[in-house]
């Protein structure tokens, strides 16, 4: 057996590693400082490994091998970074994948905007000190029919900052089958509390009438808050109040209807899938003193919490302290801008908006990709079968709604590997991707993917597949 203390001699010093060019290549994508302390971590792990037998080779002690010990950390890493990958869900609006995708074409003026200076705050054509929001509440005035706009980081501030200026230390009423779980454990209730507002319930959890809203007024009521219920579904025995009944309610006891409107449909004539959906301009049209929604869900933008409504009241809201905490960067502001000034355009929506494209594609398109896709994959040994997956929204948006697509699917009898070992291989590629198991099938579905995805995903799958047999022999 190689004596031990020879293995630790063999070692070489951290400074020395470090001026190799294989460490410094790494070095100058991962950063001087993390790789030191990255491979100082490695070396104490090797003479762990030393002192307990597991390392006996003088090989295991040098450069390449330390290298490769590093390599790992290095990759694992890079997997916790914020990077593109390849959904291949269905689900539209992934939350965990980022909700969803911006166009191109909004991009490139994001671009733009981040490479050089810009009129953020600056009015060109007086030559001084502007508001961030001055454009962008003109587009969303004149794309909503109302008198002011204010655009926060996403649609929980927004509800929060509302209350906060209107209701703190008031009376807000609720529906109690509006008591929502946002996600992530955020829950209506909780945002209420954070924003001063006292919280009252009425109604049952599916039924409550305009007459429960009307015993509930008192001289400390600030106002009705009306949520739409977008991430689940209420059916058979259930009721609620007309919404623009509630508005005259409200009105008439000298308070506020502010409806969080959650999901933000602003299309003008929305695809087959949305059409029960509730739009921004029933909203509008109904009297709704103030409406919130987000931006990164049925409206196709980045993250964001738009307000829209009556000027006294959002004037109110600009003033408060919060709003400052709670406002946008320069990123998402442009973003926002240019992906509202598709909108006048209904076909520039369904073309241009990459959620629009996905939910208006057609069938013949999917099927296409699926032929591509299966092509690529034969091509290089690979064989599949096409499917028939069900689709949906996601993003908390429609809830039990689900619409056919067109996917890939490769079978476990065909496989020399598990369905588990390729799933896993395919979210460490590079890109990533991420696919589903399902009744002994890894199914890709094409619909929330471009065109041009599809021959980067057959070569992404069959270097998985590859890596994957690989490590299936060595087992």
């Amino acid at each position: 057996m190689q004596d031990k203390n020879a293995l630790f001699r063999n070692i070489p010093q951290v400074d020395k590693l470090l001026q190799e060019s294989d460490f410094q290549d790494l070095a100058n994508d991962w950063g001087s400082s993390r790789l030191a302390t990255a491979l100082q971590e490695a070396l104490d792990e090797l003479r762990a490994d030393i002192a307990a037998d597991q390392v006996t080779q003088p090989a295991e002690t040098q450069s390449p091998a330390i290298l490769a010990r590093v390599r790992v950390k290095y990759q694992k890493a890079q997997e916790r970074l914020v990077r593109p990958l390849l959904n291949c869900t269905g689900i539209s609006l992934h939350t965990n994948l980022g909700r969803a995708p911006l166009s191109a074409s909004v991009m490139a003026k994001v671009s733009a905007v981040a490479e050089a200076y810009s009129n953020l705050e600056y009015r060109l054509e007086e030559g001084r000190r502007g508001s961030r929001y001055d454009s962008l509440e003109a587009l969303l005035c004149d794309l909503c029919g109302t008198e002011a706009a204010l655009v926060v980081n996403n649609n929980a501030a927004a509800v929060m900052l509302i209350l906060r200026e209107l209701a703190k230390g008031k009376e807000a009423i609720v529906s109690r089958g509006e008591l929502v779980e946002i996600g992530g454990k955020f829950r209506v209730p909780d945002v209420m509390e954070e924003s001063g507002a006292k919280l009252i319930e009425v109604g049952t959890t599916n039924k409550t009438r305009l007459s429960d809203y009307a015993q509930a007024f008192t001289e400390e009521t600030a106002c009705v808050l009306k949520v739409h219920r977008s991430n689940f579904r209420l059916e058979g025995f259930q009721e609620e109040a007309d919404l623009a009944q509630l508005s005259d309610l409200a009105h008439a006891q000298a308070s506020l209807l502010i409806y969080d409107l959650g999901s933000g449909l602003l299309h003008p004539n929305p695809p087959a899938i949305l059409r029960q959906e509730p739009t921004v301009a029933q909203a509008v049209q109904a009297g709704c003193d103030l409406i919130c929604f987000s931006g990164d869900k049925l409206l196709g933008g980045p993250q964001a919490g738009i307000i829209i409504g009556r000027k006294a009241l959002i004037d109110r809201i600009k003033t408060n302290p919060l709003t400052r905490a709670l406002r946008c960067d320069k990123l998402t502001l442009t973003a926002l801008q240019e992906t509202l000034k598709l909108y006048p355009d209904v076909d520039r929506i369904n073309r241009e908006i990459p959620l629009f494209r996905m939910l208006t594609i057609s069938d013949q398109d999917l099927a296409n990709r699926a032929m591509k896709l299966q092509d690529l994959l034969v091509a290089g040994g690979l064989s599949s079968v096409i499917c028939q997956p069900q689709a949906e929204i996601g993003g908390g948006s429609v809830p039990g709604v689900y619409l056919s697509s067109v996917g890939l699917a490769l079978e476990a009898e065909h496989l020399a590997c598990s369905l588990a070992v390729l799933e896993a291989e395919l979210r460490r590629g590079q890109p990533p991707v991420i696919a589903y198991i399902q009744n002994d099938q890894l199914i890709f579905d094409l619909r929330t993917l471009e065109d041009a995805d599809i021959e980067i995903l057959g070569q992404a799958i069959l270097a998985a597949y590859d890596r994957a047999r690989a490590m299936g022999n060595q087992e």
